[in-house]
């Protein structure tokens, strides 16, 4: 009986333990896809640039 009691202690700890992981997970992915978000209007503005470069006009060294 007290394996057990062992046994439900440590399961219980084991899902409190992959309840914080998951938290922890989901935080890294918004903070992963607030980069994305941010390389992506990034790579928009050099297109931006690199079509107006095409158009003739001098490139900008402001980036």
């Amino acid at each position: 009986m007290a394996n057990l009691l062992k046994l439900i202690a440590d399961l219980e700890q084991l899902v409190e333990s992959v309840s914080t992981l998951s938290e922890e997970i989901k935080q890294q992915a918004g903070f992963v896809q607030n980069r994305l978000i941010d390389a992506e209007e990034q790579m928009w503005m050099l297109k931006q640039r690199a079509d107006h470069d095409h158009d003739g006009l001098p490139f900008s060294d402001t980036l």
